[in-house]
């Protein structure tokens, strides 16, 4: 089986273990992480095998694109499948592959096999190469059966930010009119999926996923009024909801940001610093942060953690780097203590 299916809801991955080549486990994607709001360098992910011909023409396929593929800033993450391999080829090494390695667990090989059967709707063999685009939200967004083209690979980034009636071109085969597709997996279904296929850790995922997202439809309407009242220059009004919105889901960043400036505009630099500081928990790369964060310590008089701000943010973001440098260059100089004169201690 060949072919392209572009996702007309993007979901997010799961949880996926996979293997190092020193024997180290590690875990992809992550619903706890989907629900953070947190960003990721997007990647594809290429599920393959030694035994399989079409995956060594796929891999140099991609080996040759290196440099394209840089340039647009995927990752590319070769999957091997678990097997009998001692008397295969290792075509990875043959193609002299550029990018990141790592070999499926048994239960992420299932994983990955109930995923393609979900969303095709074809029960089958685990047929390989099979290939995830996986935008920078941990979402999958395109799955490829047989071969992943590099052109076509990088064409589809484009769809990340595609919603709507936009979106659902993409996804059928033919045109129409079309209405608003789900903004929310089918959750449920979803799970009672996953779980027939014996993944239980996985469909428990899902279950607490479903929770946390109806908690955060009430959280992200409260934002919603926020950041409204917030571009109106209405921040007295706005706290109230923005508080709501940290209050139901104090983990996502974006939440903790716009409480943080609104506190700001409220001239409450100490509340401000504590927002700044928890939305770096969960985005601690991003340069709107780091910047509240100095100039809320630099409005503190905190001249270290400002200059800490400033080291982290000067590789993300030099002309906010530069602004956050220049507001701490203007603030006072502590002055200066004066050693005591041990004439006058008291005897």
């Amino acid at each position: 089986i060949e072919g392209r299916v572009v996702l007309a809801t993007p979901h997010p991955l799961p949880t996926l273990p996979v293997q190092r080549a020193d024997g180290q486990t590690l875990s992809l994607g992550g619903l706890a992480a989907y629900q953070r709001g947190r960003q990721q360098k997007p990647a594809l992910l290429m599920v393959w095998s030694r035994d399989c011909a079409p995956c060594a023409q796929e891999l140099a396929a991609w080996s040759r694109a290196r440099d394209a593929v840089r340039e647009a800033g995927l990752g590319v993450l070769a999957l091997e499948v678990p097997g009998e391999t001692e008397d295969q080829p290792d075509w990875l090494e043959r193609v002299q592959w550029p990018y990141a390695q790592a070999r499926l667990t048994e239960e992420s090989t299932e994983l990955m096999h109930a995923l393609s059967d979900y969303f095709t709707d074809h029960t089958g063999p685990l047929a390989v190469p099979l290939s995830w685009l996986v935008d920078e939200r941990g979402r999958l967004q395109v799955l490829y059966l047989g071969p992943a083209d590099p052109e076509v690979v990088l064409r589809d980034m484009g769809l990340f930010g595609l919603q709507g009636p936009q979106r659902l071109r993409q996804a059928f085969p033919f045109d129409g009119v079309f209405l608003e597709p789900p903004k929310e997996p089918r959750w449920v279904r979803w799970g009672q999926f996953l779980r027939a296929r014996g993944l239980e850790r996985s469909a428990e995922e899902l279950q607490w996923a479903q929770v946390s997202a109806e908690r955060l439809d009430g959280a992200d309407a409260q934002f919603r009024v926020g950041e409204a009242r917030l571009r109106q220059g209405r921040p007295q009004e706005a706290l109230p909801s923005l508080q709501a919105a940290v209050d139901l889901a104090p983990s996502v960043p974006r939440y903790q940001g716009a409480l943080a400036r609104c506190l700001m505009a409220l001239e409450q630099p100490q509340e401000a610093r504590k927002a700044w500081q928890s939305a770096l928990i969960g985005d601690p790369r991003r340069a709107e942060y780091l910047l509240g964060l100095g100039t809320a310590a630099c409005a503190l008089g905190d001249r270290g953690e400002a200059l800490r701000a400033w080291q982290t943010l000067r590789p993300l973001d030099q002309a906010a780097a530069a602004a956050l440098k220049e507001r701490i260059d203007g603030m006072s100089e502590p002055a200066p203590t004066t050693p005591a004169d041990p004439a006058n201690e008291p005897r």
